[in-house]
């Protein structure tokens, strides 16, 4: 039977609990304690808990009915749960709605899964957390009950549980959630509720909303499954508003992964338009939200965004401005309603910062219009004149500033403008040239920034400042993120987000440095700070200029910084004297060029003077035909042909350098790569083919030769600039040197791999994301396999730099998944790479002892077992020591 607890505390303060307590809710505590005493108490050693068991169905409905008075009584004091008579009976209420359920008596469980919603719904979580699993795994498996009154409730009771999970709590929840394969059958709930009420596929695509919103591995292959897929898009034409709502946040949870995103992209016309017309007027407030979320989850990369604008820009573009000129009567208060229209629509024109033209739409829709709205109440009703002096323009901004109208929302506005504005170049207002558009564009450029900003720079010596911060971000002293300055900018999407490769901004991690090398190019640009006027430099750049020019050339040939961080910087060297985009890789190459052993072309001068070029990178790129070392100094004459040749050549970004021109604002740093000499324009000056291993017949041809076996036509002036073993053989004068055939011992996926890194110094990655979790044992390693070649390779032909790039490949795939190791382990064991037999041991020890039973390694060598079984005893040597 259960008793009342009997607690510590003192009589006085039990009654002074009690009084804080209605008489009707004790009433109907004392009723729930009778109702509970009906059924018997016994304790669970497998769990180590007190559980509740009752077999009479009379008693249990007894139980469902009080136990739904009390919850209703509590519900509507705030104060109540934080009472001990409700924390005492949490436990107590919960084991006997489990065994209710459990039971599965078909007459009950409809009573039972709605006192379910009612209880999670009532009591905090706190409170429900011992056995918080118990009701997950119960409530899962009635999900697939025939009964639309039981799968219901259930759902609705699960999504509430997950929703309000703690970070703490969410992991094992999620586990669980696997474990019970709830998202097959929500699914399949899914797809067979053509018949069923509007209810059970609202409730079931919430949660599985729910669910893909914190489980980023299960997106992919739901978003695989086309049998759903088709159902929601048949559900895209219903007219009920919570269907829509239902919808939208589902297709948001799945957009969260990238390759989901690019895939409903590419679905076409009749899936934007969906989202587009959800945001429209006619729909609820909810609804637009929604709709708009779903477009800022898709639009987070500058490719979606251009797909999507050639589809449907000009609609999504009027329902972004329709949006956020719908201020309200409560507008001045924004700021505290979070999932307003007008935040939304201004979150998703942040898409202005992808350099596009969606910007040109912005434009003709009036943005100027809107986004002084946003700044300055009732501008427009304080002159009907379109032409003011700039004292009646100040005049006006400052008075409009001082209200604080939408204060909330002019980290937006200011990002946004200055997009329109760095998007469209020296034309403010390419397609609004009125004296009315005139005047928004000045009243904006007021607003954020007034004449005094300037006079106060200047004055502060802010060069001086400028290159301090400069110099001590190039330090390492000052590190700040975008978010830490612009927390408007992050949002759930970053933190749920999977699949997502990240290119960085143009910018780069660290905008101070980004902003500080920007206000240093400015200062260069306006004071004419030339080499050959050393007098005019100020004495903050003087004193570090030889400092300076060693770090930016470090930045200019570092991978890690952004492309905006080393146009500022290659823009800043052209100052000093140093033209050019400098890396590593042309470095390389540039080094190869001084050695006219494989110059197969002379290349005559003006004065008649030659030297020996190479036809396969004339081929390619006509900057080989420039000095391979920088050009050092500024003489006017030679800066003039330097320009002609950028010209005749079509070198955009050095002739941009040349005539100082500032860079443009998302434009890619220029890279050095050969991979197009790769094809049929570089082939007819190969001298040497690459021939891989052909492990079966495949139906292979070249489009260049009839060479059988697949191959490369690759250049020996490429290959021994980045292979000292090639350059050696090349040299030797052995029979190997005149060969016209290189045989490399690795698969045709593993050379081509091989000529990318050698064309460009970069190694293609695989599969990533959700595209690498939901492959088979076997499609891992047939991606994995190239790099583990390469890493062999690397070793006998002593090229550490790719060695070391596939080893970190195979690391970031390597997981514990017991095949893929078995296979890894075989492989790496016949290559004789040691460092990887030792890693793929490691994972394999956990299941030695079920290898060794099921003869799975019998087909291993017995100095293969042993490292397992050596890597087996040392993972029980440290259990052992855990817990000693």
């Amino acid at each position: 039977m259960i008793h009342t607890t009997t607690t510590t505390k003192s009589s006085a303060r039990e009654k002074e609990n009690d009084r804080s307590l209605s008489s009707h809710i004790l009433t109907l505590h004392r009723r729930l304690l009778h109702a509970l005493n009906l059924g018997t108490r016994y304790f669970d050693d497998k769990t180590n808990q007190w559980k509740w068991q009752c077999v009479n169905i009379e008693v249990q409905k007894n139980v469902l009915r009080s136990i739904t008075a009390f919850l209703h009584s509590i519900s509507s004091d705030a104060r109540a749960t934080r009472h001990t008579i409700v924390k005492e009976s949490a436990a107590d209420i919960l084991g006997a709605l489990l065994w209710i359920l459990q039971c599965k008596n078909e007459p009950l469980l409809s009573m039972a899964s709605n006192v379910a919603v009612k209880l999670v719904s009532v009591l905090p979580s706190s409170l429900l957390q011992l056995r918080m699993l118990d009701l997950v795994y119960c409530l899962s498996s009635l999900l697939s009950s025939h009964q639309v009154e039981v799968a219901i409730p259930c759902a609705t009771a699960l999504n509430s549980i997950i929703s309000g999970l703690s970070a703490t709590s969410e992991k094992a929840v999620i586990e669980a959630l696997k474990e019970t394969e709830i998202s097959i059958c929500i699914v399949r709930n899914i797809k067979d509720c053509s018949a069923k009420k509007i209810e059970y596929f609202v409730e079931m695509a919430s949660l599985l909303s729910t669910i893909l919103l914190r489980w980023p591995s299960s997106r992919f292959p739901v978003c695989n499954d086309v049998e759903l897929m088709k159902v929601l898009a048949n559900m895209h034409t219903k007219t009920d508003s919570s269907i829509k709502l239902v919808l939208l946040k589902l297709y948001t949870s799945l957009a969260l992964c990238d390759s989901v995103a690019q895939k409903l992209i590419e679905d076409g016309k009749v899936f934007l338009q969906m989202i587009v017309q959800a945001m429209g007027k006619s729909n609820p407030h909810d609804v637009r939200i929604e709709g708009f979320r779903l477009a800022q989850c898709l639009l987070r990369s500058q490719e979606n965004c251009l797909k999507v604008m050639d589809l449907c820009g000009e609609a999504l573009v009027d329902a972004i401005i329709c949006g956020m000129r719908e201020t309200g009567p409560c507008s001045k208060k924004i700021e505290n309603n979070y999932g307003s229209v007008l935040v939304e629509a201004c979150k998703l024109a942040l898409i202005t910062r992808w350099a596009g033209d969606h910007h040109i739409k912005f434009w003709k829709q009036g943005i100027d219009k809107v986004l002084l709205n946003l700044l300055i109440e009732n501008i427009h009703d304080q002159s009907s004149e379109f032409v003011l002096s700039l004292e009646k323009q100040i005049s006006m901004v400052k008075e409009g500033l001082k209200v604080n109208y939408h204060v909330a929302l002019r980290s937006y506005v200011w990002d946004i403008l200055g997009w329109l504005t760095i998007h469209c170049g020296e034309n403010s207002n390419p397609y609004g040239n009125t004296q009315e558009s005139e005047l928004h564009i000045n009243l904006l450029i007021l607003c954020a920034c007034l004449p005094q900003y300037q006079r106060c720079i200047i004055e502060s010596r802010g060069i001086q400042a400028v290159v301090r911060l400069v110099q001590r971000c190039l330090s390492n002293d000052i590190h700040v993120e975008r978010p830490e300055v612009a927390p408007h900018l992050h949002t759930v999407f970053h933190k749920r987000s999977c699949c997502w490769i990240c290119k960085g901004d143009w910018e780069g991690s660290n905008v101070l440095l980004f902003y500080g090398l920007w206000g240093l190019a400015e200062f260069l640009h306006q004071c004419g700070l030339l080499l050959d006027n050393p007098q005019q430099f100020t004495r903050e750049v003087t004193n570090i200029k030889t400092q300076l020019v060693n770090k930016l050339h470090e930045i200019c040939s570092n991978t890690s910084f952004s492309p905006g961080v080393k146009w500022y910087v290659s823009y800043i060297l052209s100052y000093f004297g140093f033209y050019g985009f400098p890396n590593e890789y042309s470095k390389r190459i540039g080094m190869a060029f001084n050695k006219e052993e494989y110059a197969d072309l002379r290349l005559i001068v003006a004065n008649g003077d030659s030297v020996g070029v190479h036809g396969v990178i004339l081929a390619v790129r006509c900057p080989s035909i420039l000095p391979s070392k920088m050009l050092s100094g500024t003489e006017e004459e030679t800066v003039k042909k330097l320009k002609i040749l950028a010209k005749r050549c079509n070198l955009q970004p050095l002739l941009q350098m040349l005539c100082r021109q500032s860079p443009k604002w998302g434009i890619p740093f220029p890279g050095f790569t050969l991979t197009s000499s790769l094809d049929s324009a570089g082939s007819y000056f190969s001298d040497v083919i690459m021939e891989a291993k052909l492990n079966e017949p495949v139906g292979w041809a070249c489009n260049i030769c009839s060479h059988p076996v697949p191959h490369l036509h690759v250049h020996k002036v490429i290959l021994q600039s980045g292979c000292d073993y090639l350059q050696g053989l090349f040299r030797s004068g052995m029979q190997e040197s005149h060969s016209q055939v290189i045989k490399v011992d690795i698969s045709w996926e593993a050379l081509t791999k091989l000529a990318h890194w050698f064309y460009s110094d970069e190694l293609p990655n695989p599969p990533s994301g959700c595209l690498w979790f939901n492959m088979d044992d076997q499609e891992k390693l047939f991606n994995l396999q190239p790099y583990v070649e390469l890493c062999w390779l690397g070793e006998f032909w002593i090229m550490e730099s790719i060695q070391e790039a596939c080893w970190n490949v195979i690391m970031s795939c390597l997981d514990s998944s017991k095949q893929l190791s078995i296979k890894i382990i075989k492989m790496a064991y016949k290559l004789s790479l040691w460092k990887l037999v030792d890693i793929a041991a490691n994972l394999m020890a956990p299941s030695y002892r079920q290898l060794r039973d099921s003869g799975e390694l019998e087909e291993f060598d017995d100095a293969l077992v042993h490292f397992i079984y050596s890597a087996s005893i040392e993972l029980n040597h440290e259990g052992e020591k855990r817990f000693t």
